[in-house]
């Protein structure tokens, strides 16, 4: 048995593996594959620490004026940030970045819509429920909610969908 566990892959975007789970803390491999391809930031359930070991990413960050910045993270890069700063990969350095990941569990995560980011290619969806093949997904104050196959269960969901980013041919308004 390996010391890596697959952990919850985002097929395309993000490969996580885990190291250690213990309580509220983790260590995880993070292999990201690409960039975020929708305008929103993103914050995380949790404070972490990120040590970039191969490639590196630029990042846009959200600082506590509204403003943004972009950052240029490296290999060595030790990056410490707390679960509701926003950011958002914009370029990946190279072809994929894989980092050391320590994260400290706290609730929820959220995202945030910035004047200043657009995205070719995001699909814009009026708010509502959806159908996706056996799936109802709910569109909320223009966020994605986690998608279940019962329409009751989608229509209540609270917690926010990772992938924000639908096609319209794989959807539709119901």
């Amino acid at each position: 048995m390996g010391i890596l566990k697959p952990y919850s892959h985002l097929v395309g975007y993000l490969h996580r593996w885990k190291i250690v789970s213990i309580g509220r803390f983790r260590i995880r491999i993070h292999h990201i594959l690409d960039v975020d391809r929708t305008p929103f930031l993103h914050s995380h359930p949790f404070h972490y620490v990120s040590i970039i070991l191969k490639g590196g990413y630029t990042e846009q960050v959200l600082n506590p004026d509204e403003k943004i910045s972009e950052v240029k993270n490296g290999i060595g890069t030790f990056i410490l940030r707390k679960a509701n700063r926003f950011h958002r990969i914009k370029t990946l350095h190279g072809k994929s970045c894989v980092t050391l990941f320590f994260a400290f569990q706290t609730p929820g995560w959220d995202l945030k819509r910035h004047p200043e980011i657009t995205c070719d290619g995001y699909f814009e969806h009026p708010d509502g429920m959806y159908q996706k093949q056996q799936m109802f997904q709910k569109r909320f104050d223009g966020k994605w909610f986690i998608p279940n196959p019962d329409r009751v269960i989608a229509e209540n969901e609270t917690r926010l969908s990772i992938h924000q980013n639908i096609a319209p041919d794989h959807i539709n308004l119901i």
